[in-house]
């Protein structure tokens, strides 16, 4: 009997890829979350500095499959997670999510009841006050089994865009009414993925967007992102988490780009450490902690001098376009132009991971090209107390109220 089921299963998952590769889009349902739920989970994310009103219904979870294309043009099928309340007449918030590397930490795996805490905030802050969300997971995560291209923004929008119409038409399917609208965020990763989303959608889709809120992304990325790897670090987690980041950076590239030698990057015994510890089963704190080691091994305590090679350290320093990765980076740079879109930027003071200046620079240049307060604005999270991950709730909140109402949801002006 449990052979019998086994195949059973697995011939229902090659249909549901089968018609996803046909172009249909296919679902199936992860879970619910009823309001009783929802109100104990509000009071805990009110506790880390959530502040959005009380739920309103109760919200399904289906884990969708849709097509995209890939990084080379051709069709791939990919995941994604979509929230639906009992109705949305707000409209749909398409969100990106931040870094990960384990793909069943991708948002089309949570299921209400697992402590995925992303997924749970972003449903906290959206779907719980009459918004549809969708989740996609970047490509290379969730079910798609590529290597996710981090952190390029222009490669891992398409699949956010193309997962609007399948999450509209399954909604309706479901006799969920979606309002109109649209609207794009995400943080970290996902908010320059987001920022690269909606010039994407400006510059010729067919889409129109109501607001769009990235949020604390890395949207210089070859510029003010690549030089705030050679600066000392504040905290251990900061030291950390850029070790970690630029380590996933690195194996995304040898996995994604042609002539690619970490030697030329690395210190040689960093070159060949950074793939042998991505073939480890270990989660993304272990994977930290094992280049924090080696780091302290090569003598780096608070810095990577010693871990980079200085012809690597030139090129970021001066933005070498010769060098493929700071080449492939300039191609995800989404700073330098002009939103027709209604624009909130959230960002916290002091970033020691994602460093603000990715998003007063945003601010600088957009003003430069003649964009107002009245189309965008930055919103500083100035506290001591936060760090780049605990500053995600008061972020997402000030983009709940940018998109009940406006700029004078946030300001009260």
């Amino acid at each position: 009997m449990p052979k019998l089921s086994r195949i059973v299963n697995f011939a229902s998952m090659m249909l549901l890829v089968a018609t996803a590769l046909a172009g249909e889009p296919t679902y199936v349902k992860n879970g619910a979350v009823s309001l009783d739920s929802l109100i104990l989970k509000m009071a805990e994310c009110q506790k880390h500095g959530l502040e959005v009103s009380a739920p309103l219904s109760a919200i399904q979870l289906l884990r969708v499959r849709y097509s995209t294309l890939d990084l080379h043009g051709k069709p791939a099928i990919v995941s994604g997670l979509l929230i639906l309340p009992k109705s949305a007449p707000k409209g749909l918030v398409l969100y990106f999510h931040s870094t990960i590397r384990d793909r069943e930490l991708a948002p089309s795996r949570y299921t209400g009841e697992n402590s995925y805490p992303e997924p749970e905030y972003v449903m906290m802050a959206f779907a719980t006050g009459g918004y549809a969300v969708l989740m996609p997971d970047a490509l290379g995560l969730g079910d798609n089994l590529s290597v996710h291209p981090y952190p390029f923004g222009e490669d891992n929008c398409r699949s956010g865009i193309d997962m609007i119409a399948p999450g509209r038409a399954i909604a309706k399917r479901l006799g969920v009414s979606i309002g109109k609208h649209l609207f794009v965020t995400g943080y970290s990763e996902g908010g320059a993925v987001a920022m690269c989303a909606e010039r994407q959608i400006e510059r010729g889709h067919t889409l129109t967007t109501e607001m769009a809120a990235p949020m604390s992304g890395p949207y210089d990325l070859s510029g003010v992102t690549a030089k705030s790897l050679l600066e000392g670090h504040q905290s251990p987690e900061g030291f950390g988490t850029k070790l970690f980041l630029m380590s996933y950076a690195a194996f995304s590239a040898l996995n994604n780009m042609d002539g690619i030698d970490l030697k030329d990057y690395f210190a040689p015994s960093f070159a060949t450490y950074v793939p042998y510890v991505f073939g480890l089963k270990l989660d993304d704190v272990g994977m930290a902690k094992r280049f924090v080691n080696k780091a302290v091994e090569l003598g780096d305590l608070n810095s990577i001098d010693k871990i980079l090679t200085p012809n690597f350290r030139d090129s970021i320093r001066t933005s070498d376009q010769n060098n493929p990765v700071i080449a492939e980076m300039r191609k995800s740079d989404c700073y330098n132009w002009t939103p027709r879109t209604k624009m909130l930027l959230p960002y916290l003071n002091g970033d020691d991971v994602v460093d603000s200046a990715n998003t007063i620079e945003a601010v600088d240049a957009m003003r430069l090209k003649g964009v107002g307060s009245d189309r965008m604005r930055p919103f500083e999270i100035d506290d001591k107390k936060l760090s780049h991950s605990t500053a995600a709730p008061v972020a997402y909140s000030a983009a709940r109220r940018f998109f009940d109402g406006g700029f004078a949801g946030v300001w009260g002006n």
